[in-house]
């Protein structure tokens, strides 16, 4: 039997885990857990989209599918239209950071000159700052760009915002539903 994607349900309950995991975790570890979940989280966008069929799931199975790595889904999801471009590329540099981590058979860190500047080109989204004032806002602003002041907490403050992103895409999506039209199939 095909496993399945997680549920948007049980990704939204396995979230905060995920990146407490991340965060007291090697940076290996990190760069792991964090494409595995933003993977999870795009593979229930597209399941969400797509017709409730057994295709689906087999498609979408990690073990084998068609759209079964992240790579392909990322590329998926841009083709029909699920996500912007902004968002596929900073996913397409999450799974070639998990990919140059998976791969090694040293200990790299995020500070890896093949791995850093794939960092450095992640794309966080608008964030709008909520302050009393001008100054505070700029201030609060000031203090969040300071913290993503190395590759790592680039890479894990870009995937809790994708993440987040696909999930609340994944809510808001329609699932389609399957067309006979002009293809009758057998006679009843």
């Amino acid at each position: 039997m095909a496993r399945r994607v997680l549920p948007l349900e049980q990704l939204s309950k396995d979230a905060q885990k995920a990146f407490e995991i991340a965060q007291q975790a090697s940076d290996i570890a990190c760069a792991l857990v964090l494409a595995s979940f933003v993977d999870q989280c795009l593979g229930a966008l597209i399941e969400t989209f797509m017709i409730e069929s057994t295709l689906a799931t087999e498609m979408l199975d990690p073990r084998g599918g068609g759209i079964g790595t992240l790579e392909a889904r990322a590329r998926l999801a841009y083709v029909l239209g699920l996500i912007p471009k902004p968002l596929y590329q900073n996913i397409d540099a999450v799974a070639r950071v998990r990919n140059y981590f998976a791969h090694s058979h040293m200990d790299i860190k995020f500070e890896d000159p093949a791995i850093q500047p794939l960092c450095d080109a992640l794309v966080l989204p608008t964030i709008d700052f909520i302050a009393p004032d001008d100054q505070e806002r700029e201030r609060i602003k000031a203090d969040f760009i300071a913290m993503l002041n190395t590759p790592r907490m680039k890479y894990v403050f870009n995937c809790v915002f994708m993440a987040d992103h696909l999930m609340k895409l994944g809510r808001t999506t329609t699932r389609r539903v399957p067309t006979t039209a002009g293809w009758p199939g057998p006679a009843a």
